[in-house]
């Protein structure tokens, strides 16, 4: 090996030193976080428990958070792989499970289900807060941004590079510590306020039915329909024929 070579695989182990060393502090995730081994790499669905939700969430928040920290704190200067790319990879097992959370919300959203969203939804706001404003972390994406020229980027670099700095800035990465605490409390507000008004929403919405008096209500239906929604009149002992 050249010495050329030498020092440059040297370097990279050393730029990959913080992300190794906090991939080796992993801990077992949670099932729901693990990669899902139904058809297509489709979730567990027939295995999902209310109780499984909120701990695999905090679990992968901190698996990311510990990734984050790898990358701001990193001791050599910011490139474009070992800040931004590393940022893309960051989070998976978290990605994987909030949106089977959201899936999940949104599809059988009970009162136990309901409850695990209150609870969640601003853990979640936080996190985005915490991960956006991680000291140390703006300054290496900003540089990144701003040194494209000699890291010769190609316009998809440069464009992802300028999303992430964009980003950070509107969340608040330019702001004072106190701003920065209040921005992270209305988020938290936000969040909260947003899960209570959809869930309002939803329990208004979900004793509403239409119901068809006569048989000029039931006209173009097909007969089909017709007998699903006489029966469901009948089922809940509405005066009404459907």
């Amino acid at each position: 090996m050249s010495r050329r070579n030498l020092l440059q695989s040297t370097a990279a182990i050393a730029a990959l030193g913080p992300v190794l060393e906090a991939c080796a502090k992993r801990t077992v995730l949670p099932r729901l976080a693990q990669t899902w081994d139904g058809p297509l790499a489709s979730p567990p669905l027939d295995r999902i428990h209310t109780g499984d939700i909120q701990p695999a969430l905090k679990a992968t928040m901190a698996e990311h958070m510990r990734e984050i920290d790898a990358i701001a704190t990193a001791k050599v200067a910011p490139t474009f792989d070992n800040t931004i790319a590393a940022l893309e990879r960051s989070g998976r097992p978290l990605t994987r499970t909030a949106s089977l959370f959201n899936t999940v919300v949104g599809t059988m959203a009970d009162e136990p289900m309901q409850k695990v969203e209150q609870a969640v939804s601003p853990l979640l706001a936080s996190h985005g807060d915490e991960v956006n404003l991680k000291p140390g972390l703006y300054p290496r994406v900003l540089a990144v941004k701003e040194n494209r020229a000699r890291e010769t980027l190609t316009p998809e670099q440069q464009r992802v590079a300028d999303r992430y700095e964009l980003i950070m800035v509107r969340s608040g990465a330019k702001l004072t510590g106190a701003q920065m605490k209040r921005m992270k409390e209305i988020n938290a507000r936000l969040a909260a306020l947003s899960t209570a008004f959809s869930q309002n929403l939803l329990a208004d919405e979900e004793n509403y039915a239409l119901e068809l008096a006569n048989d000029a209500d039931f006209a173009g239906l097909p007969e089909g329909l017709k007998s699903d929604f006489i029966g469901a009149a009948k089922e809940k002992k509405s005066s009404a024929k459907g």
